[in-house]
């Protein structure tokens, strides 16, 4: 007791991400839990979810003074991804892991009150930093494993609880991560998931609408639709998805990315080109992105 253990994390931050320290400090004196470095009220009630899940994942809390800081603390910090990073520090701190079971590595996940692991948003940028930042492995959420895999160069693990995390970085039961492997490889082949189910050939008529369509995407040329509601606009603009070529690794990673930040898939690729259809009372926010916490708009 009494030694600061320091873990990694990523703090998404717009569409890139800034690493981060979570430092904990245990101290002789009444037992409390107190987080700082400009962290937000989901942070602060993390606390609670932290000593809940160390306690139901029969490992040892310490009725102790606990401090954990986020740093750098100027940095302001939002999301439940600092659960297991906090939970991984004071099990560090407290001597049941030693500093070389978390050397190089990174963790992000929101805990459960029973210490199972539950997804979390922008996955991709706290992989992506933490491979540039130089770690080597990046703990994470099982449902994430999907989208992390798009990064390479990081060793990803999926774990399913704090339970299996500890164990394994005791030694005493590894995890396989043949299964991140394959779908890292198998990305590249996904088959294109029709998700808008409308085809070119499904439409009956609106001849010079389709060769326009055809032009537009053979030389991907913008295209503006002008008609009365029910001209079949929309349903033109749904074929134009298959009529372009699939998504590179890099496109799927750029849409993986921004649908992840934006909490509308958070554990699967994107493999289809995106389709959307934004109401004409839609505000400038919704539109161009930002508010309170950046998020992105329909662009």
């Amino acid at each position: 007791m009494g030694t600061v253990a320091k873990i990694a994390s990523v703090a998404p931050i717009g569409y890139e991400g800034k690493p981060i320290e979570v430092e904990c400090d245990i101290t002789n004196g009444l037992p409390s839990f107190q987080v700082v470095g400009l962290a937000n009220k989901a942070i602060d009630e993390a606390k609670e979810r932290v000593k809940s899940a160390i306690t139901n994942s029969l490992l040892q809390y310490p009725a102790k003074h606990i401090t954990i800081n986020l740093a750098p603390a100027e940095l302001p910090k939002t999301g439940t991804h600092y659960d297991l990073p906090i939970a991984t520090s004071i099990l560090l701190s407290s001597a049941q892991l030693r500093p070389e079971d978390v050397a190089d590595a990174a963790f992000a996940g929101e805990l459960a009150l029973d210490g199972a692991l539950r997804p979390v948003s922008g996955i991709i940028s706290i992989a992506q930093t933490a491979r540039d930042d130089g770690l080597k492995r990046l703990f994470i959420p099982k449902e994430n494993v999907e989208q992390a895999s798009l990064i390479q160069g990081i060793e990803i693990i999926g774990i399913s609880s704090l339970k299996e995390l500890f164990l394994h970085l005791k030694g005493e039961k590894i995890i396989d991560t043949s299964t991140a492997d394959l779908l890292a490889t198998n990305v590249t082949r996904a088959p294109r998931a029709q998700l808008h189910h409308v085809s070119i050939d499904d439409i009956a008529g609106q001849e010079q609408a389709k060769r326009a369509l055809l032009i537009a995407a053979a030389g991907r040329h913008n295209i503006l639709f002008s008609g009365p509601p029910g001209a079949g606009k929309t349903m033109l603009g749904k074929a134009l998805t298959t009529l372009l070529p699939p998504l590179s690794i890099e496109e799927q990673l750029a849409v993986t990315k921004i649908y992840s930040l934006a909490g509308e898939n958070i554990d699967q690729v994107i493999t289809e080109r995106p389709f959307r259809a934004p109401h004409h009372t839609s505000s400038r926010v919704s539109i161009t992105g930002g508010g309170t916490n950046p998020l992105p708009g329909e662009i």
